[in-house]
């Protein structure tokens, strides 16, 4: 039987009496309960918590993480077969101010020949095992011979701020130096001065000269000088011109200035545009671009006839207006003006005899001067000269001729296109021009010493020790 009194709800006394039903009542919750729900770990906390929830493997660690193997190893890491050092490694020089403390004395890994394409055995290395040669990124910031470097800059950048002018001439000297007598020859810090076109030379070679010897200990005269270079170059252009190349050998036969070497010639007045071609290309491995380009540091430099032969009459002269140690494309531009054939008799430098040029404008202090190997980038005149450099055509109708003829009546020089589409390049771009001048002057400056790009060195000098 159903016990009503545990089934259902109890009922309210009205509801009893006979048998009458009537439904039951229940009780509902007050609208004002006497407390609030605490529901606070379910869905709704409390205002005031009694403390901060700790989840703290989500947003406060509550310690260091130890990812030992993702930024502080536990252990010494383990190298290739091919990059652990060997069992008695060749201990570190000594370090006075961060410098090796004696001057290198550099052998090479193997046996000479220029032929071989084994990197491994042309790689050259100091008497103590430090690393010398060709870096790809230079050797400026290399442990061992960054301060070294830095300090040789700073003092070639003391002097040449001596006089700006110094910056064309020791970039000239650079040129003279690494031209030698075939190809592979390479820079060796000496220059013939009793050769006419070294003419003007000495002066900054003995403005180098106390720069050399300072450092003699840590590097030959013919990489302090191209340290020195690539120093007045970054000072021309505001790029970075590594040193990527350490370890060239002077010539033995110089003085304490470096006079001495070849004799020999930068090239002839006779020079067309195959010629240069094929003279850059013979001496610096250089092509059509490089050719082009490197001409193109006439733009900073002054002729002047004691020195060439060549000059405004009695004066100096630039290739460019308003020249100066900064590094611009105005010798470029400057090929579409008009110019005119000049043979100058020299009489007052007689040393140099008759010379050949090119003048822009009337005679004035300012008139500007090619000479016949600037002139061969735009116009080839390979059957228009004579056994003496002397030129029988003409680049502009409005120009004067030697000789006092009608120019209308000489022949057009004509166009020599292989280099002069170089030329216009350069004039409308100025940034091209610095990138290409940057490659070629930095290929010109490890000529003979390496063979091309590919990692194996040219042993002109042989595996004896260096002299200085």
């Amino acid at each position: 039987m159903l016990d009503h009194d545990s089934a259902w709800p109890t009922y309210s006394p009205t509801t009893r009496g006979g048998d009458k039903w009537s439904p039951p009542t229940w009780s509902k919750p007050t609208r004002n309960p006497t407390r609030k729900p605490t529901w606070n770990n379910e869905w709704r906390p409390t205002r005031n918590p009694t403390r901060k929830p700790t989840w703290n493997n989500e947003w406060t660690p509550t310690r260091k993480p130890t990812w030992n193997n993702e930024w502080k190893p536990t252990r010494k890491p383990t190298w290739r077969p091919s990059q652990r050092p060997s069992r008695k490694p060749t201990p570190k020089p000594t370090l006075w101010n961060n410098k090796p403390t004696q001057k290198p004395t550099w052998k090479s890994g193997g046996g000479g020949g220029s032929n071989n394409n084994d990197g491994d055995k042309y790689r050259i290395y100091t008497r103590d095992g430090n690393p010398v040669g060709y870096s790809p990124d230079g050797w400026d910031t290399h442990f061992w011979w960054r301060n070294v470097i830095a300090d040789v800059r700073q003092e070639c950048a003391a002097m040449l701020y001596q006089d700006l002018e110094y910056v064309a001439k020791v970039i000239r000297l650079s040129f003279h130096d690494c031209k030698g007598r075939d190809e592979g020859y390479g820079c060796d810090g000496c220059v013939n001065l009793n050769h006419i076109d070294n003419f003007g030379l000495e002066g900054i070679m003995q403005k180098l000269r106390p720069i050399v010897e300072r450092f003699d200990e840590y590097l030959s005269r013919a990489d302090t000088w191209i340290l020195c270079a690539l120093t007045a170059l970054e000072i021309s252009t505001s790029r970075t011109y590594p040193m990527t190349f350490i370890g060239r050998k002077s010539c033995d036969d110089s003085d304490y200035i470096g006079n001495g070497g070849e004799y020999g010639d930068v090239y002839g007045d006779e020079v067309h545009t195959y010629q240069l071609l094929h003279h850059f290309n013979r001496y610096f491995g250089f092509d059509t671009r490089c050719t082009v380009a490197v001409m193109g540091v006439h733009g900073i430099s002054k002729m002047r006839p004691e020195n060439s032969g060549h000059g405004n009459g009695p004066h100096s002269a630039t290739w460019v207006k308003n020249a100066s140690y900064r590094m611009s494309n105005a010798y470029y531009e400057g090929f579409e003006s008009d110019w005119t054939y000049e043979e100058r008799d020299n009489d007052d430098y007689p040393r140099f005899g008759e010379q050949y040029q090119w003048y822009n404008g009337p005679y004035v202090l300012s008139r500007l001067v090619l000479l016949n190997v600037d002139v061969a980038l735009k116009w080839n005149y390979e059957e228009y000269v004579d056994d003496r450099g002397r030129i029988f055509c003409k680049v502009s109708d409005e120009a004067e001729h030697h000789g006092g003829g009608d120019p209308r009546n000489v022949p057009e020089c004509p166009r020599a296109y292989q280099t002069y589409n170089y030329v216009r390049e350069y004039a409308d771009n100025y940034g091209l021009f610095l990138n290409d001048l940057e490659y070629c002057m930095i290929q010109m400056y490890t000529t003979g010493y390496r063979s091309g790009y590919d990692g194996s060195y040219y042993q002109y000098y042989g595996d004896g020790r260096a002299s200085y």
